[in-house]
């Protein structure tokens, strides 16, 4: 049986009204507050999910309680990676008719980037072609039923597998509250659980994983990119927990220059993201803005933009 459509879990008048005052543009301490208090009264007493539009006109299938991203966008839509956004409207504006923006949304969690892509190029009448990377059934199928819903099967390729430095097997951890921390397990945890090799995804269909291991096919970047028979990447956003590092060694040893993203959005507060923003300044990045939890880096090379 498929998922009910969209509009069946759609707000009431009043909860709508609630969300829509938490994400008002009240500044500082005070905003936070009333932003807090109003999506909790938003949410009380009605389960998850929550069917809203956002990014102009984009429709989502949102499950707050355990998904960070998802908690953030379904208050405040206007204001998450609001900086980051913005540099990304401004490069859909400006990209020539020539040919489709290729946007690859590495870590794509439930789609709130690809969304917001889409939402930008139809405002900008710009024809855009992304490739969105999920490696975690869950967050997967939120994904496929988002970009669905959205009208957008058409344009966004969805991949199952995993980024890494090269072809092989590996396993995704997930053991904590938040659905978009979900990441690739390291050998010496996997061999500290005494997890047998062939994990399956027991209990993976409720959400509920923690300590659990998912098999998942792991492809690096260049590899990938030459699969979808993409030439050109005009913005990669990449937040895959910690994974990005190897990803850009790799990638950027291998593939020819002219594969190298124009413009990458990069998450640079976790514990390895000074390694990774390194890999992309010595393959010729540099910082065109650099927000609390992530830096939107420029191909040096590049002309226009």
């Amino acid at each position: 049986m498929g998922a009910p459509p969209f509009g069946q879990f759609a707000l009431s008048p009043w909860r709508e009204k609630l969300r829509l005052m938490a994400g008002g543009s009240r500044k500082g301490a005070v905003r936070r507050i009333f932003s807090s208090v109003a999506r909790r009264a938003a949410l009380f007493a009605r389960p998850d999910p929550f069917d809203i539009e956002i990014f102009a006109g984009q429709r989502a299938r949102l499950y707050p309680r355990d998904n960070l991203c998802e908690k953030r966008v379904f208050a405040r839509s206007a204001w998450w990676d609001r900086k980051e956004r913005e540099k990304i409207s401004w490069i859909i504006a400006a990209h020539k008719a020539d040919r489709p923006l290729v946007f690859v949304d590495a870590g794509a969690n439930v789609g709130m980037y690809t969304l917001f892509v889409l939402g930008e190029a139809a405002v900008a009448g710009c024809d855009v072609r992304i490739l969105a990377i999920e490696p975690d059934p869950v967050n997967r199928q939120r994904l496929a039923f988002n970009i669905e819903a959205s009208g957008a099967a058409d344009r966004v390729k969805i991949v199952d597998r995993a980024l890494g430095s090269d072809a092989q097997t590996g396993h995704l951890t997930f053991a904590g509250s938040n659905r978009g921390e979900i990441r690739l397990a390291t050998t010496n945890e996997m061999e500290a659980s005494g997890h047998p090799a062939d994990a399956r995804e027991k209990g993976r269909a409720t959400g509920k994983t923690a300590d659990e291991f998912v098999k998942v096919a792991i492809i690096p970047l260049a590899t990938l990119l030459a699969d979808e028979n993409i030439e050109t990447v005009d913005i990669l956003k990449i937040d895959i927990e910690g994974g990005e590092a190897d990803v850009f060694r790799a990638f950027f040893a291998k593939a020819e220059p002219a594969l190298f993203p124009r413009w990458i959005v990069l998450e640079t507060i976790s514990g390895t993201g000074a390694a990774a923003l390194k890999a992309c300044q010595a393959a010729g990045y540099e910082i065109a803005l650099q927000t609390r939890m992530n830096a939107v880096l420029k191909l040096q090379k590049t002309q226009d933009g």
